[in-house]
């Protein structure tokens, strides 16, 4: 029983390994290998249902987008770790436009809710980037927001606006928003987080001196010890 918790802590080890020079991001690279790891999971399971369904359409989509998240995890884990990210973050995006403009049968419900996801990108990105990248990313996918609901050609949005020209506005006035405050949140998070960080590196490097002073005081005292001894003989 030993060796297989022995076993079985080498493969998670193995699973989360990030080659990244710079200590702090072989750390974030290892929490996004576990993020990637969690993904391909559920696009495992996502395909397997899919394919016992018959949703063929599904099942190449859920294929191409774990193709992606191995190819991810393999660059993340020779310690690229901020493209990994944006690389993420990318397919992420795609994953939320495709089935709008590949699926013509869309439903509007699924439709509508699409561009939510892109709070988890924000998300995602406050956690591995920096904040001068999600402040581009929050500007950047809110454009993309507003032209999904107001200009893209997905069926089920075109038969909505002609329907309710004011509605997609309302929908705007409430994602734009979201993108916002999750930005914001993320901001404030990463930053506390790296002040506390270089709160403790500080403290580190004050023990350091203290413990160099103390070691030399330590030497001279004894030194001083030394000399009395062959006064004194």
């Amino acid at each position: 029983m030993a060796s297989n918790l022995c076993y079985t802590t080498h493969m998670i080890e193995w699973l989360l390994r990030c080659d990244a020079k710079d200590p702090e991001q072989a750390i974030k690279g290892r929490w996004l290998n576990r993020l990637l790891v969690s993904l391909i999971t559920l696009g495992i399971l996502s395909t397997l249902l899919s394919l016992a369904t018959g949703q063929l359409t599904a099942v190449i989509i859920s294929s191409v987008v774990l193709a992606g998240e191995a190819g991810i995890t393999l660059l993340n884990r020779r310690g690229f770790v901020s493209l990994a990210t944006g690389l993420l973050l990318a397919q992420v995006v795609l994953t939320t436009l495709g089935p709008g403009l590949l699926l013509p049968t869309l439903e509007l419900p699924i439709a509508v809710a699409e561009p939510a996801f892109y709070a988890l990108v924000i998300a995602i990105a406050g956690v591995f980037l920096t904040w001068r990248a999600v402040a581009l990313l929050m500007v950047a996918l809110s454009v993309l927001a507003i032209w999904y609901y107001i200009f893209s050609p997905v069926p089920a949005l075109a038969l909505e606006r002609a329907r309710d020209p004011s509605g997609m506005g309302s929908l705007l006035s409430t994602m734009v928003p979201l993108y916002v405050a999750i930005g914001a949140i993320t901001w404030l998070s990463n930053r506390l987080l790296g002040e506390t960080l270089e709160d403790l590196r500080r403290r580190n490097r004050d023990l350091q001196v203290a413990n160099r002073e103390l070691a030399a005081q330590e030497r001279l005292r004894s030194e001083l010890d030394i000399a009395r001894d062959i006064q004194r003989r």
